[in-house]
């Protein structure tokens, strides 16, 4: 099975991607968690001992992003790291991250 956690402040967003993802995987093997905060995410990775990939906001408060993605390298999470944000100001940081992907919002389900 294949687990899939999305970080996004935006609550409304969250969930509509989470849906994206549902209809997309329809006929896979697929696990996937919404996290409206950099903590709750932290924290289910650590008790499910990470995830296989990760689709992080960018900018949300507190700890953007991209450091979230950096943090869990350091921690040893090896997961694809998908980057999602209305700005392309970031999309160089986040390579050091390993990222696997850096996407602007609004989200194209083709992408």
């Amino acid at each position: 099975m294949i687990k899939i956690a999305i970080c996004d402040d935006d609550r409304e967003f969250l969930e509509k991607l989470k849906e994206m993802l549902k209809n997309y995987f329809i006929n896979a093997a697929v696990k996937i968690w919404a996290f409206p905060s950099v903590k709750d995410l932290m924290n289910a990775a650590e008790e499910e001992g990470g995830f296989d990939v990760y689709i992080l906001d960018v900018i949300m408060p507190r700890i953007n992003g991209v450091e979230l993605g950096m943090e869990l390298r350091r921690r040893g999470d090896r997961g694809e790291i998908i980057f999602l944000t209305t700005t392309p100001e970031y999309a160089v940081m986040s390579y050091e991250a390993k990222a696997f992907f850096y996407l602007l919002k609004p989200v194209d389900k083709n992408k």
